[in-house]
């Protein structure tokens, strides 16, 4: 399905018959029919398979956010309160019932606050002090976030219904990434479903002030977790090498009063606006060894680190953002070119790519990056694997837009890798992952040429 000529199946032009037309019909909807099972039976092994555990990231936001209400808690983010919490917690677990509960309590003595104000806000509000209806409740939201979020980039790069389908179900039961997310409980299938439905409403809704909710989106997805600042700033990047000041503004004026709303939410929650300054303060004294290898962060630039003795972050950073702003001043639009016209290239191409290739910035740059974050590989591999054109037989579309992401795809699948026996260390897997992520960055920065030099031929290459 994926090698297909085009994004909805079309019969060949030209003398089909009635009869014809309502057997390719049925086909059709044969075909859907078992894509949709295919779907489900993928949604509901993830499932099963994440019910076994304890949600250990989960269960931090959900105390902390419970905690924001007790008398006495005055600064989440001191060495004192995570203590004096992670120990509360637990006493009260043990004294319960719940044998889950109780097993990840053990594990989260102390807590490790380091996340947002609005986060913890948030959670807050979603929390009903139940845990394990709580748990169940995010784990369905998050499932939820990943089928709309696939669902939208998926249609919106021009894939058909049956390859969407087959998509939710490979990205739900065979991605580690979100199993890994679904098992924990962490929060990037959320900033996952955030940026497509940004892109959604950028590209597709038919609204005056779309740009504005646009950044509204964006704003309120940094206050929640400031990784997202990569995909901003990527697209920030685009409209100022195009000269599209105006969309800029725009984004700029919905994000400045998301950011006042998200300020104003999680200061009231916490009943002071100092909860911003004492995050920032802990977001700058992050531990080393809490974020290690053999804990499972996959960051190249912490892979390097190791080696070499130093942060190589400034130095990735600058050595992807160059790579991203060469690529955006070489193809520069023109007034009167066809680059991103309606004509040309679809705008969920001109804008997606940027979004998508600032997703695999946050990946490559920082020190930090789990299992679960790897979530955001998904928009570029949507890209990539979209519909061949007429063109599909030239050499350069078979390697750039097949073979190297399924490359991809299949060297970030490290778990199913190990559950057939093979053994790989934390490092040679966070190697793998990482190159993984390199490869796609490539295979967009091809992408991100061709379409903004308005080659019409580039979605058939």
């Amino acid at each position: 399905t994926l090698f297909r000529s085009n994004g909805r199946g079309e019969a060949a032009a030209g003398g089909e018959t009635g009869e014809d037309s309502k057997k390719m019909n049925s086909l059709r909807n044969t075909e859907l029919a078992l894509f949709f099972l295919l779907a489900l039976f993928g949604i509901s092994v993830t499932w099963k398979v994440a019910a076994r555990d304890t949600g250990i990231d989960f269960y931090q936001f959900w105390a902390v956010g419970q905690a924001l209400g007790r008398p006495g808690v005055t600064n989440i983010y001191s060495d004192a309160d995570r203590a004096r919490l992670g120990a509360e917690f637990l006493e009260e677990a043990k004294r319960g019932e719940n044998r889950r509960l109780a097993a990840v309590a053990e594990y989260r003595k102390e807590f490790e606050t380091y996340s947002s104000p609005f986060l913890y806000a948030a959670f807050r509000a979603l929390s009903s002090g139940n845990y394990e209806t709580d748990f169940r409740n995010y784990r369905l939201l998050l499932l939820a976030c990943l089928v709309i979020a696939v669902v939208m980039l998926a249609r919106l790069t021009g894939h058909a219904w049956s390859t969407t389908l087959g998509a939710v179900a490979v990205f739900s039961a065979w991605f580690p990434a979100f199993s890994s997310d679904l098992r924990v409980g962490n929060v990037n299938s959320l900033q996952l479903a955030a940026l497509a439905i940004y892109l959604w409403t950028v590209t597709r809704l038919r609204w005056r002030h779309r740009e504005i909710l646009g950044g509204a989106i964006l704003g309120l997805a940094l206050a929640f977790k400031p990784n997202v600042a990569f995909v901003g700033g990527a697209l920030a990047v685009r409209w100022i090498v195009d000269r599209e000041m105006g969309r800029l503004l725009r984004h700029a004026i919905g994000g400045a009063a998301a950011g006042v709303l998200a300020v104003v939410l999680a200061s009231a929650s916490f009943g002071s606006s100092n909860c911003w300054k004492h995050w920032l303060a802990a977001m700058r004294s992050l531990p080393a060894d809490i974020i290690t290898v053999d804990l499972g962060n996959f960051a190249p630039a912490r892979l390097i680190g190791d080696q070499i003795g130093f942060n190589p972050s400034l130095v990735l950073g600058i050595l992807f953002a160059g790579a991203v702003l060469a690529t955006m001043i070489r193809t520069r639009r023109t007034p009167g070119s066809r680059a991103g016209s309606p004509a040309a290239i679809p705008d969920a191409l001109v804008e997606g790519l940027p979004l998508s290739i600032g997703c695999l910035l946050l990946l490559l740059i920082p020190q930090l990056a789990w299992l679960h974050y790897f979530v955001f590989t998904i928009p570029m591999l949507l890209i990539l694997l979209r519909p061949l054109g007429a063109a599909s037989s030239e050499r350069g579309a078979i390697v750039w837009r097949r073979i190297l992401p399924a490359f991809a795809l299949l060297t970030l699948a490290v778990e199913p890798v190990q559950n057939i026996g093979v053994e790989i260390t934390a490092g040679t897997a966070g190697v793998m992952i990482g190159f993984s992520a390199l490869i796609l960055l490539a295979g967009g920065l091809r992408e991100l040429a061709l379409v903004r030099s308005g080659d019409r031929q580039a979605e058939r290459r």
